[in-house]
């Protein structure tokens, strides 16, 4: 075993215990029972989410039966996100830990334009200002044909370098609350559309 004893084996074991472990974020109901997912439900409703009677995304009260649409923890679930933000995001997101979901999420965005860029020497604010100067961009999101199609490059360059400036960077160096599911929401959103125009962006150079 490389060294260890058994002794050794029950102290890792009992540190262990202290560790901290998520516990089930529970929704309560009207009658105010604790709801918890149940895969097996056998009456659904249509999800507010992504429209479908899909048993994922439904709360059962297995005290007095009833169902409602899935809670916050469905968002990402039910949600048309990129896939790379959604695969960086949605377990973070689901257990309420909001902050690393957000950081994740535009680490995730980050890699993506290295990717398509091949930039994997820059990061953050260089990254973005190299890849989509409407100058001389990496990536162009459009035409580049007339002043119009230079300013969208060029506005959503700041967009990418705001991104990882305002969103990323404070959750990286600093400790960030975040407790709003509704506000992460919105920030995965934005990192979504921004992936997918680095899906929809032509490779120049």
């Amino acid at each position: 075993m490389g060294g260890l004893n058994y002794s050794s084996l029950l102290m890792v074991a009992d540190f262990q215990l202290f560790l901290p472990h998520p516990s089930p974020r529970l929704i309560s109901c009207s009658k105010a029972h604790s709801l918890v997912r149940d895969m097996g439900v056998a009456m659904v409703k249509e999800c507010d989410w992504c429209g479908t009677a899909n048993e994922d995304h439904l709360i059962f009260c297995r005290a007095c039966g009833s169902t409602i649409e899935g809670g916050p923890d469905s968002m990402v679930e039910c949600s048309d996100l990129h896939p790379k933000i959604k695969i960086a995001s949605s377990e973070l997101f689901r257990w309420g830990h909001y902050a690393p979901c957000v950081l994740e999420a535009y680490k995730a965005l980050e890699g993506h334009v290295k990717e398509k860029s091949g930039r994997y020497d820059l990061s953050g604010r260089s990254l973005m200002s190299e890849v989509f100067s409407p100058k001389d961009p990496i990536l162009g999101l459009n035409a580049l044909c007339n002043e119009s199609d230079k300013d969208e490059q060029e506005g959503f360059m700041l967009l990418f370098m705001g991104a990882m400036v305002g969103v990323r960077n404070p959750r990286a160096h600093e400790i960030v609350m975040e407790k709003d599911a509704y506000s992460t929401m919105e920030y995965l959103m934005l990192a979504s559309m921004l992936a997918k125009r680095v899906d929809e962006s032509k490779r120049l150079k």
